[in-house]
């Protein structure tokens, strides 16, 4: 829904700027502000598109190693969707999804806390660079982003070296990007 509205937003605020830009440009009759008296540079931005790009990567996050970085590069303003699927041993010869302890809030970690104490344990999570602020996500999850920097993923578990299998993740980022026709 966020997206959606930002979106709508962008789109008035292309035809406000390009309907305003041209008009000056018509009613002085002279040149533009790029210094074009043809009112080349009016008409290109008349007819600027506001287009999705989106892009996908497919890894697997590994249940036995800290922060893996995806690759994914994310700028600020993507919208990001993250699915993931599967499930890894955590050592106990219980197997456990992407959504971790969600429906055992009762399950204590092994050495006392969790990595990222207020996340679910044994949770798929990530952060944006490396020193971003962790967040859920589980079997799926879409956001606006605000921070810049690579996707990095774990599970949210204290003791890893026991883990055995891997989640595997689906990862969309899509950007908003005016395009001249």
């Amino acid at each position: 829904m966020i997206w959606q509205c930002l979106h709508a937003m962008t789109l008035v605020g292309v035809v406000l700027v390009v309907g305003c830009y041209s008009r000056v440009a018509d009613r002085t009759g002279h040149t533009d502000r790029a210094g074009d008296s043809s009112g080349e540079t009016a008409q290109r931005l008349e007819s600027a598109a506001l287009t999705e790009t989106t892009t996908t990567t497919e890894i697997n996050v590994d249940s036995r190693r800290d922060w893996q970085d995806t690759g994914v590069e994310v700028l600020p303003g993507a919208k990001i969707t993250i699915r993931a699927k599967g499930a890894y041993d955590f050592g106990r010869g219980i197997e456990i999804g992407p959504n971790g302890l969600h429906d055992r809030p009762d399950a204590r970690p092994f050495l006392g806390s969790w990595p990222v104490n207020h996340l679910t344990g044994l949770a798929l999570i990530g952060r944006i660079g490396k020193d971003g602020d962790p967040f859920l996500v589980g079997e799926e999850m879409e956001t606006v982003t605000y921070e810049e920097g690579h996707l990095f993923l774990t599970v949210n578990d204290d003791f890893r070296e026991v883990n055995n299998g891997k989640l595997n993740v689906h990862i969309e980022v899509s950007v908003l990007a005016y395009q001249t026709q």
